[in-house]
């Protein structure tokens, strides 16, 4: 037989073989995961025998299948199940291990990292924990989750018992994002790190910089989330610098601006409480229920990034 012609039926069988692996690892893939859904049915009712029943399911895999994004998704699941079994090192090891091998895919990795950062504070290990926020910004410092570890770390020294720490982080996250802000690789990540750099300055008590800077919000882009930047400008007028006028035009212009929008009606809310009248009903949310970045202390609580309406890593 000529050759070209004994290369197609080659070619074809090689093909073959590599769909028939590919069925044959996500049919293995499929009985793991199945083996860690019961599990998941009742952690605390889970033999040791089935945890490692699934773990070792997993574990066929990532050898079966070394490098590929299922093996990524096995070394996850195993470390998870270690984790429910409260053997945080060796989820440790799993989350390791696949930073380790999938490092070129930063999605991947950044899931290992945060589930590294998981395991330190369910042991309540803080000085772990700062390391690993840590390590996440000095490898991904513009993804999303890089971005939030000056304010992570504050609220990690402020979760630990630790205030006067955490005020010097929350004024340490203030020169970094000064710094990210004049640095970044493009306006929108820039509109996100000029959200970050607000929440670090309330922290502070620094309402007037906090002010400033949510006024660059809100006169930009909504990408930026204008809508929640005018309604935390609201606030702090409003509760924070008893500016009952300004605190109202904020109200009014996210009304105005953004009518159908679900802030929209916490603005309304609180031109109902400055006496404002409003056509709310009667079985709307109360104005203290708006949670615009404010405690109803001194100063707003440790600040999850996503009170700027940032996307989640």
């Amino acid at each position: 037989m000529p050759l070209a012609r004994v290369g197609l039926p080659l070619t074809l069988a090689a093909t073959l073989a590599g769909c028939s692996a590919s069925y044959e690892s996500e049919r293995l893939f499929w009985n793991a995961h199945r083996l860690r859904a019961q599990i998941l049915e009742d952690p605390g009712g889970a033999s040791p025998e089935q945890f490692e029943q699934a773990i070792e399911a997993f574990r066929l895999v990532t050898r079966k299948r070394r490098g590929s994004e299922l093996a990524a998704r096995a070394h996850l699941a195993i470390g998870s199940l270690y984790a429910l079994q409260r053997q945080y090192g060796r989820a440790r090891e799993a989350f390791e291990t696949l930073v380790k091998e999938h490092g070129a895919d930063r999605s991947l990795r950044l899931r290992g990292l945060a589930a590294i950062v998981r395991t330190h504070e369910a042991e309540q290990a803080w000085e772990e924990v700062v390391a690993a926020y840590r390590r996440i910004a000095e490898e991904a410092p513009w993804s999303v989750l890089g971005l939030e570890v000056p304010l992570r770390i504050a609220a990690v020294h402020e979760h630990a018992g630790e205030p006067e720490q955490g005020a010097r982080e929350y004024r340490r996250a203030v020169e970094t994002y000064r710094d990210q802000r004049a640095n970044a690789p493009s306006p929108e990540v820039a509109g996100y790190v000029t959200g970050y750099l607000a929440l670090a300055y309330q922290p502070l008590c620094e309402w007037r910089l906090a002010v400033e800077t949510l006024e660059e919000l809100a006169d930009g882009p909504a990408a930026a989330n204008r809508p929640l930047a005018l309604l935390t400008l609201g606030a702090i007028y409003e509760s924070k610098l008893s500016k009952q006028e300004q605190a109202e035009a904020m109200y009014q212009k996210l009304v105005r601006e953004f009518p159908e929008h679900p802030l929209g009606t916490v603005a309304r809310l609180h031109l109902e409480h400055l006496g404002v009248a409003t056509e709310l009903g009667a079985d709307a949310p109360q104005p203290g229920e708006a949670a615009a970045g404010l405690s109803s202390g001194s100063g707003p609580a440790s600040p999850p990034a996503e009170v700027m309406g940032l996307p989640r890593p």
